[in-house]
């Protein structure tokens, strides 16, 4: 699961995912405000939207291994 989460990550960001930076930031203001069920809804529409970019780009494994490695 851990490989997955680190893929996916990994995508979104190198292919610049639009509003990424504002849904975490979305995210960890309902956490910091203790808003328990809202950062829930948040997190699970962030982690669709990865999805939905991921799909909707046609990115599979193949275009993974054009990405920078991590050091």
């Amino acid at each position: 699961m851990q490989s997955i989460i680190y893929l996916f990550s990994r995508a979104v960001v190198f292919h610049k995912r639009p509003f990424l930076l504002e849904e975490h930031e979305q995210i960890c203001m309902a956490i910091r405000n203790r808003k328990v069920e809202e950062a829930g809804r948040l997190m699970e529409k962030h982690l669709e939207a990865d999805l939905e970019f991921i799909s909707s780009n046609r990115m599979g494994l193949i275009h993974f291994s054009s990405m920078p490695r991590r050091r």
